[in-house]
């Protein structure tokens, strides 16, 4: 009897521990696995010169930190060149509203891709990025560094080139950041990653008209749950703003955070950093994006 006990006891020990690792790989899994690949920039197959140009690493060696804050924001993350603790001159500002759960520690490689290439990256740890309300708490406190003389950031901030890109749930963000009239129209350009509201919400109540900025949707082709038309309905829905629409082939949605990086990097690049050589993948008598094979049903409308 004494030894059923014991072996019943082992048993329960085991079983209490596999239990155990499970929930700790799971809570792992949900909060710190990142969702981008350290070495994306090597795996993703690009169509053209300039998607392949700017999908790899820039040239800056970059640096990063975090703060806690006491607004809906939560935690912020930023990513910055390391030259620019030294440097007399300004850098652009771009802010990556999350997609819902996924954190700036969950697609790091995507900042440091960003920072690397000159730009000051902010991100935040909002689980609720949809409203947007946190991307204001964000710019405040930038602002409020950027007026600081004793934070790194002291007139470092170029507060007239400003992008915003967000993913999924963060690209409803982006639209609801663009829209609030608190932040005072300080973007000038704008990207939608794969973008879809809340479970169950039709993505065409946005109304998409209201955008002022040019902007930029990229979807995958696969399991994504928002439909095309949807999507499409979208950017027809705004006729007076430099827009890009396409579809990256055989890409799933979550995918879709980082396969499509080579233009969000070139997008930013035209328009905050005024790099004619990126803006040639929309731009031109032969835009690189219409004879990318890897892209589909690619639409492009400029306004000057």
């Amino acid at each position: 009897m004494n030894k059923l006990c014991k072996i019943f006891t082992l048993l329960c020990c085991i079983f209490s521990g596999i239990i155990v690792i499970t929930i700790g790989i799971l809570v792992y899994s949900i909060l710190y696995a990142p969702l981008v690949p350290e070495n994306y920039t090597k795996q993703v197959k690009t169509g053209g010169e300039i998607e392949a140009k700017y999908i790899a690493n820039g040239n800056y060696t970059v640096k990063d930190k975090s703060v806690e804050t006491n607004t809906s924001a939560g935690k912020i993350s930023y990513y910055y060149p390391e030259e620019m603790v030294n440097s007399n001159k300004t850098y652009p500002l771009v802010i990556i509203v999350n997609g819902e759960g996924i954190f700036p520690n969950k697609q790091e490689s995507l900042f440091k891709h960003l920072a690397s290439w000159g730009f000051i990256v902010f991100g935040n740890y909002d689980i609720n990025p949809i409203n947007g309300k946190s991307v204001g708490h964000t710019l405040k406190v930038i602002f409020d560094y950027n007026e600081n003389k004793d934070n790194i950031f002291y007139k470092k901030v170029d507060t007239n080139n400003i992008g915003i890109t967000g993913f999924s749930q963060g690209g409803i963000g982006v639209y609801n950041s663009i829209i609030d009239k608190a932040n005072n129209n300080v973007f000038k350009c704008a990207m939608f990653l794969s973008p879809q509201g809340y479970n169950g919400e039709k993505i065409t109540n946005y109304s998409f008209s209201l955008i002022n900025c040019p902007f930029m949707i990229l979807t995958g082709t696969i399991k994504e749950d928002i439909p095309f038309s949807d999507i499409q309905y979208l950017y027809q829905n705004n006729t007076s703003t430099t827009k890009i629409l396409a579809r990256k082939k055989d890409m799933k949605h979550r995918q879709m955070l980082y396969y499509a990086d080579g233009y969000v990097t070139a997008w930013l690049m035209y328009y905050l950093q005024k790099d004619k050589e990126a803006g040639l993948f929309f731009n031109g008598d032969y835009p690189e994006l219409l004879n990318n094979t890897y892209y589909q049903d690619q639409q492009i409308s400029i306004k000057n």
